[in-house]
């Protein structure tokens, strides 16, 4: 069980608060007059309302601490959000670039594709242009044998 969901503290607990050892605690705890209770292996055990009504330093010492370790795993999380950031961010810049390739290439494709249309288009001018050259010497043609000056 997490020490924060307890509502009770050991002597071991206490002795760890403390810096003392459990023999101590009991000494402690007879000499502070502090209400105990025992679970069911029989240790002594105290209520944490109860151990921090006698040491109020403690707790707010605990209160630090928590605090402290609050903010190092919100810093944790923060740095691990930013790396995934960044990851993520290299992810896009390598969407992005294949995307600018992809353009090019297209730009590349189309502008070929533009010149090989322009090219037909004057081919077919060209051959309009003769086709209808050859109809007129056709006709200019037909017109001298028929003697139609």
């Amino acid at each position: 069980m997490n020490d924060n969901t307890k509502t009770y503290l050991t002597c071991r607990d206490i002795a760890k608060l403390l810096g003392v050892t459990n023999r101590h605690v009991l000494n402690v705890l007879t000499r502070k007059n502090i209400s105990t209770e025992k679970d069911d292996s029989g240790k002594y055990i105290v209520q944490k309302s109860e151990f921090y009504r006698v040491f109020p330093k403690l707790m707010q010492e605990q209160d630090r601490k928590t605090e402290e370790n609050d903010g190092n795993i919100s810093m944790k999380v923060m740095e691990e959000k930013i790396r995934h950031l960044q990851e993520m961010l290299e992810e896009k810049k390598k969407q992005n670039d294949f995307l600018m390739e992809q353009i090019s290439i297209n730009d590349d494709k189309q502008s070929k594709m533009l010149d090989a249309i322009s090219s037909h288009s004057r081919l077919l001018e060209y051959k309009e242009s003769a086709v209808s050259a050859e109809r007129k010497d056709k006709k200019f043609s037909l017109k001298k044998l028929l003697g139609k000056d």
